[in-house]
């Protein structure tokens, strides 16, 4: 998956400073870090198989929480998880610092809007 993003990014001749989107089947944590060292902006969909060495919360349990929102800045990646009707993860390596804000999100079980900690700019 991550060799075909990279291939096709030298085959192109895709400069340093560009900005790509990637589908969740083709992301992954070392394709971010890959394309961090030749200068790409990436930002993907992930999947949940492959967060395996991420700390989040097990999804059996977060997809039972209410809210359902965390985050994780590692290495130059930020990783964004929120509860949607299944998890939704997303990665990116747009920007060099991450701000935390509050969010607004939905809760269901409460039927009211609780405050979650966000990365500043990236509320769900």
């Amino acid at each position: 998956g991550p060799r075909v993003v990279l291939d096709l990014a030298e085959k192109a001749g895709v400069p340093p400073g560009v900005k790509v989107y990637l589908n969740n089947l083709f992301t992954t944590p070392s394709l971010l870090d890959e394309m961090t060292l030749r200068g790409y902006g990436s930002c993907g969909m992930i999947r949940q198989a492959q967060l395996h060495n991420v700390p989040f919360t097990a999804p059996q349990t977060f997809n039972k929480t209410p809210t359902g929102a965390e985050f994780l800045v590692e290495a130059e990646k930020l990783i964004i998880r929120w509860n949607d009707n299944n998890a939704v993860s997303v990665v990116l390596n747009m920007e060099r610092e991450f701000t935390k804000t509050e969010a607004k999100r939905w809760n269901r079980q409460k039927r009211t809007m609780d405050k979650v900690r966000w990365p500043k700019d990236y509320s769900p």
